[in-house]
């Protein structure tokens, strides 16, 4: 799937005050769903583009 074709699953961003632990300085991100009712979504900075990571509903 290209990026255009992804799907913020919100409008909202998510805001971590202290960063992420080993992403310190990533305070920005946004969550984009990879399929339609997929276990997994793509959690994405905003801060910086380059960084993305698999998160899960624990």
């Amino acid at each position: 799937m290209s990026a255009t074709e992804e799907t913020a699953v919100s409008g909202e961003e998510l805001h971590f005050p202290d960063g992420l632990p080993g992403f310190p300085e990533l305070r920005q991100f946004v969550l984009i769903e990879l399929r339609e009712d997929a276990a997994f979504q793509e959690l994405q900075s905003i801060d910086d583009p380059d960084v993305s990571m698999i998160v899960c509903v624990p």
